[in-house]
């Protein structure tokens, strides 16, 4: 059953899109609701490694309890609201002559949105989403420097600045990046290509596999979870592969193809939304196991909404909102 639930969250697009679809007022309330469920599972992933006085307030207000959180760290959703609030937060600094008091508002506000999830990445030392984060952070700065070049280029210097200064004063981010390393090292890519040999090696056995895979209650012996017999795989491909088979897969393969052309019409008008929405599921389909979260499907979902949306918001709108094109 829990399968057939995780699968169907792909389709939360088809069910759900027309409720989107050309309101940008409902478009605009999905990003929001989107940025609070990524703060509240930043806290509950990070809280489990963080037992710091104000993450335990926050867990008391909120009713956490510490346990076994670590997993919300891979939601989809993170990424994309740490991403995204970098992007607005980059934004409003470089476009406004002046800062008042509402705006430094806005951009502290959306800087913690960036911080808090960053603080769970690497709290579970998540490399692939960190790197994700990355990318789009020099994504943001490179559009800036192409169209203000000196006020592009003071920013991207003074972040390397800060970078640089915050690596060698801040002991916890000089651990966290020794223990990233140390994890490179000693686990590689977590045994994800090892993975990939066992779900083929299943499929070979006989034609019926190869076609149609192993069903919904499918299992194999798995290195990545530390030699045991599980249900799942850490990729969104090759788990499609063990339940449905090379049939299941090219079928599936034809709705993606129609989410994956909404994605590239909306990359020419918001793209670095485009590219908050695009990593983490790329990371997803390849890496993590998260595409069984509801949140995977309201990122599709995201999509289909936004790339059927009229081109770039105005500005005075963008910026009461969070959808603010970059």
């Amino acid at each position: 059953m829990r399968d057939i639930v995780a699968f169907l969250y792909l389709f939360i697009p088809v069910f759900t899109a027309d409720l989107f679809i050309k309101n940008q007022r409902r478009a605009t309330a999905l990003i929001s609701t989107i940025f609070l469920m990524a703060v509240l599972f930043s806290l509950r992933g990070a809280l489990e490694y963080n037992n710091s006085l104000a993450l335990v307030m926050l867990a008391q207000l909120i009713d956490i309890k510490a346990q076994a959180y670590s997993y919300f760290a891979n939601a989809p959703t993170l990424l994309f609201t740490a991403g995204l609030s970098y992007a607005l937060a980059l934004r409003l600094f470089l476009n406004s002559p002046y800062k008042p008091i509402p705006t430094l508002c806005l951009i502290g506000i959306l800087i913690a949105c960036t911080i808090i999830p960053i603080t769970a990445f690497a709290a579970t030392f998540q490399r692939a989403t960190l790197a994700g984060f990355i990318v789009i952070a020099i994504t943001a700065h490179g559009l800036w420097v192409r169209r203000a070049p000196i006020k592009g280029s003071l920013a991207l210097l003074c972040l390397a600045c800060m970078t640089i200064g915050i690596y060698h004063h801040v002991p916890s981010v000089q651990d966290i990046s020794l223990a990233l390393q140390t994890k490179t090292s000693v686990h590689g890519l977590n045994h994800r290509a090892e993975e990939w040999q066992q779900v083929f090696a299943i499929l070979l056995q006989d034609w019926p596999s190869f076609l149609f895979g192993q069903g919904w209650g499918g299992s194999f012996y798995s290195y990545t979870t530390g030699g045991q017999y599980v249900n799942f795989t850490h990729s969104l491909i090759s788990a499609l592969l063990l339940k449905t088979g090379i049939v299941g897969l090219g079928i599936i393969s034809l709705y993606g193809a129609h989410i994956a052309r909404a994605l590239i019409t909306l990359l020419p008008k918001m793209p670095i939304i485009a590219l908050c929405i695009a990593i983490p599921i790329a990371i997803d389909v390849t890496l993590y196991g998260s595409y069984k979260s509801l949140d995977f499907g309201v990122m599709l979902l995201m999509i289909i909404a936004l790339s059927a949306s009229d081109d770039k918001l105005p500005e005075d709108k963008a910026k009461s909102a969070a959808l603010l094109p970059c």
